[in-house]
């Protein structure tokens, strides 16, 4: 299926879903495109999406439109301006270039919250008058075994007409519980899969917050043990390694607290383990990036729709 990945970041939807034919990937973020193409062949346009003309998206074609744009204008951890916040103009801007080109299928991923702002009100005003059904869901991984939380809303929105295979699977995978239906209950993972067992103090002292941080903030911080076989870690958001609380889980280990690496972050999100991590790139970046990616087994599973009927 020809996609376009807007707000493509380091590629979440292309690693998730390799059968989509992604035709472009469009962000503005430079090291993000660093990571992007260290890792997938294709187009990654650099731009500022709110000025984006219609004939630039027109001569791809593109079936489905992906879109994972700014949740701190939603966010409990932002003000919460909603449709006020400036970042919320590029994501009102493809929409009405939607309206106009018709792709067949919109997917958007955010945070909780943006299914009842006003910025969503508004999108979906304009894709119900351009002929869109459209259908939202909210996932975390931790409800198909994952040790991590990362709770999200996605928003679907659809033209028919559209195959029985297509419309059976919607409805199978975007049910409003997705595990109402299901007759065993996925397997927990357990954390321990997810690390990089190399990591010790005396190697990588860098990862350990230090004594007097921890303790001055420890009341405050979501500490995970291994000792807790269904342990599950916080959403690791992109201010983790740079705020302290409210950012993403630490690790006790060697006697003390660590943060999760960038590589182990990316475990957790689902990546694949040749999935690169450039170098230049300091684990401040990285987990910033990662921060504002995907989870990539929910995005799997959601977009099963996709895959052609066999």
């Amino acid at each position: 299926m020809r996609t376009l990945e807007f707000f493509a970041g380091i590629g979440g939807l292309k690693a998730a879903c390799p059968w989509l034919d992604v035709q472009a990937a469009l962000d503005i973020d430079q090291d993000a495109r660093h990571v992007y193409t260290s890792n997938f062949a294709g187009s990654y346009i650099c731009c500022e999406l709110s000025s984006v003309h219609a004939n630039q998206l027109d001569e791809y074609q593109a079936e489905l439109w992906w879109m994972s744009p700014p949740c701190t204008p939603f966010t409990q951890k932002g003000k919460r301006k909603d449709n006020e916040d400036l970042r919320t103009r590029a994501l009102g801007h493809l929409i009405q270039l939607a309206s106009k080109l018709g792709p067949r299928y919109l997917v958007i991923e955010n945070v909780p919250g943006f299914e009842r702002s006003e910025s969503c009100n508004q999108l979906q005003a304009v894709l119900t008058q351009a002929g869109y059904e459209t259908r939202t869901c909210q996932r975390c991984p931790s409800q198909i075994g994952w040790p991590t939380r990362r709770q999200r809303i996605y928003l679907l929105a659809w033209k028919r007409p559209i195959y029985e295979h297509v419309e059976e699977r919607i409805e199978r995978n975007w049910m409003e519980d997705p595990l109402k239906e299901t007759i065993s209950p996925p397997l927990p993972r357990n954390l321990s899969e997810f690390l990089d067992h190399s990591i010790t103090r005396s190697r990588n002292p860098e990862l350990w917050l230090d004594e007097s941080l921890y303790q001055q903030c420890r009341l405050s911080l979501d500490r995970v043990n291994l000792a807790d076989a269904q342990v599950t870690t916080a959403c690791f958001g992109s201010s983790y390694g740079k705020a302290i609380t409210r950012s993403g889980s630490y690790l006790w280990q060697d006697n003390g607290y660590r943060r999760f690496s960038p590589r182990e972050v990316a475990n957790l999100l689902g990546f694949p383990k040749d999935f690169i991590l450039p170098e230049t790139l300091t684990c401040r970046r990285l987990w910033n990036l990662l921060g504002n990616s995907l989870s990539l087994p929910i995005v799997r599973e959601l977009m099963q729709f996709t895959l052609t009927n066999e």
